[in-house]
């Protein structure tokens, strides 16, 4: 008997030792060997471990279903959070695994569930939903934005371990929020901020500063609260070394920022993000970070064939960690790439190798069907089909009125959305005319006034696009000189900004206006000029198309 004790001593012993060595590997970013440590301290534990040993069964089981998320074995996930639910002796101990297994769910694109998972432990920490509107997120925001830096950084530091709790809660919540369009947000981030005031700052806080920067900035946010917001985010990150949310808070500031820094700047800053968010274990964050690497590589011109090689490499990284929500946010780009390339059927329509476009439709998240439909609508204006390209501005209007944010994509959104409006009016294709000029949709669009708007904010990266909007309106106005000045200025400006897409969208529209106008000769140099950086950006659909219309 005396032997089988001693045996017994030392399995607890040697499962002690795995924890430790998990603990280390997870430090070292190694998570599938930390799982290997996890698994087998857990397996030497005894049939009653969880009433003998509590302490150290928790441990193990709390930190080998996170490393398990990080590896994307959720199904395991499922499996040890349930035993930690069930076996767990109060609330509090079972948070850890609640917090798990929520993440597991959204980022498996049950969001919804994420959500009432989320909510309905935080009304058991006594924390119930309040109502909450953007207005009153804002106010709060505003108390803050008002604090001087050494104000802000003598802010006590949260001591209360249950708040603590409900912070973290309230951060995946939020996160979730943002994707799922769901009328929580305000609540969520609102009520971080109130918990700041009241019982101090702690990391989770840092996120709530960083995602109300995303969520304010652009053209339709407060940009002062936005800034601000990132400043705070950003200070507060390096005063509490908040590393495991370093990834989660340079993704969303660097958005934040892209829009007053030149554009190019963000695509390293987002990159950055996702290595952080490897490095930590924060997968989740990571995978965004990726997503928002390839998008703002998209918006900068680059070549397509480096674009598609980017997201094939981050969907396979996103497959082997089933980060769903990511994964589809980078293959409708992926599509979009691979049509451009002359890789599908049909260019207009985004099925192919990479998904298939009614499919996608049914099952994406709002804020995803907003972003296909602003996709699907620079598609058909590329290609002349402004009929199209009305009905996808149309349907993306629809859906944006139930969302928290519109997907602005740093004026991109806007920039063509005049170039379609304009292009419909003057080819007496008025479905888009009725929707963007009429009180049902957006009531008093100017396209010259709203792009001088958006030049206001950064006019490295708008200026080009100003001056093509600019000179389309002359052109429907009949200013002849005027337009010409425009295009040839906004073709200097494209290239100046290095944009390759653009520069060849702005020597198209100056073919088109001169061949309007019977000058055959720089009609002919300006369609030479795109069709050679549709060529170099890779567009070979774009290519063919436009020499079967140009003369």
């Amino acid at each position: 008997r005396g032997k089988l004790v001693m045996e017994d001593g030392m399995k607890e012993w040697v499962a002690e030792l795995n924890l430790k060595a998990g603990c280390e590997a997870i430090s070292l970013s190694a998570f599938r060997n930390a799982s290997s440590f996890f698994k087998a301290g857990i397996s030497l534990l005894c049939s009653n471990c969880w009433d003998k040993n509590y302490d150290l069964t928790l441990q193990l089981h709390n930190f080998y279903a996170e490393v398990e998320f990080c590896n994307g074995r959720f199904d395991e996930v499922g499996r040890v959070t349930k035993i930690i639910i069930e076996k767990a002796k109060s609330l509090d101990d079972r948070l850890c695994a609640y917090s798990i297994l929520i993440k597991t769910l959204g980022a498996q694109k049950k969001m919804r569930n994420a959500i009432e998972l989320s909510l309905s432990v935080l009304d058991d920490l006594g924390e119930p939903v309040q109502d909450t509107s953007r207005d009153d997120l804002v106010k709060t925001v505003h108390v803050f934005i008002k604090m001087e830096n050494s104000q802000f950084s003598n802010l006590k530091k949260m001591e209360d371990n249950k708040k603590g709790a409900v912070m973290k809660l309230l951060h995946t919540l939020s996160f979730y929020c943002v994707f799922a369009e769901s009328r929580y947000l305000p609540f969520a981030l609102n009520r971080m901020l109130e918990l700041t005031l009241s019982h101090g700052v702690c990391k989770e806080s840092c996120s709530a500063f960083a995602t109300i920067s995303f969520i304010l900035c652009g053209l339709h946010g407060d940009w002062t609260g936005s800034s601000r917001s990132g400043e705070l985010a950003l200070l507060l990150l390096e005063r509490l070394q908040a590393r495991e949310y370093e990834s989660n808070v340079r993704n969303f500031v660097s958005t934040a920022q892209s829009w007053t820094d030149p554009i190019r700047m963000t695509i390293k800053k987002k990159f950055t993000s996702f290595e952080i968010g490897m490095q930590t274990g924060a997968i989740d964050d990571a995978m965004y970070s990726a997503a928002g690497c390839c998008y703002y590589q998209f918006f900068c011109g680059i070549e397509l064939p480096i674009l598609e090689k980017d997201c094939r490499r981050f969907i396979k990284q996103m497959s082997e960690y089933k980060q769903t929500l990511a994964k589809d946010r980078v293959t409708i780009l992926l599509q979009v790439a691979l049509n451009l390339m002359g890789k599908s059927n049909n260019p207009l329509e985004l099925t192919g190798e990479a998904m298939i476009q009614s499919q996608f439709i049914e099952e994406c998240p709002k804020q995803m069907k907003c972003g296909f439909y602003i996709l699907s609508s620079w598609l058909a204006y590329l290609f002349g089909e402004y009929k199209l390209a009305s009905l996808a501005v149309s349907n993306r209007m629809e859906a944006e009125k139930t969302t928290h944010k519109k997907l602005e994509w740093v004026g991109f959104t806007l920039f063509y959305d005049c170039l379609i409006y304009l292009a419909s009016a003057r080819r007496k294709q008025n479905s888009l005319t009725s929707d963007i000029s009429g009180k049902s949709k957006m009531s008093g669009f100017y396209p010259t006034a709203l792009m001088k708007k958006l030049v206001d904010y950064t006019q490295c990266n708008n200026q080009h696009r100003l001056l093509l909007v600019e000179a389309e309106v002359a052109y429907s106005k009949g200013e002849y000189n005027v337009a010409i000045e425009k295009y040839d200025s906004a073709i200097v400006a494209a290239e100046v900004v290095g944009i390759l897409h653009e520069q060849a969208i702005c020597n198209e529209r100056a073919g088109d206006f001169f061949l309007a106008h019977g000058n055959i000769k720089r009609a002919t140099s300006h369609y030479g000029h795109a069709i050679d950086l549709y060529h170099r950006w890779g567009a070979q659909a774009k290519v063919d198309h436009l020499c079967k219309q140009v003369p």
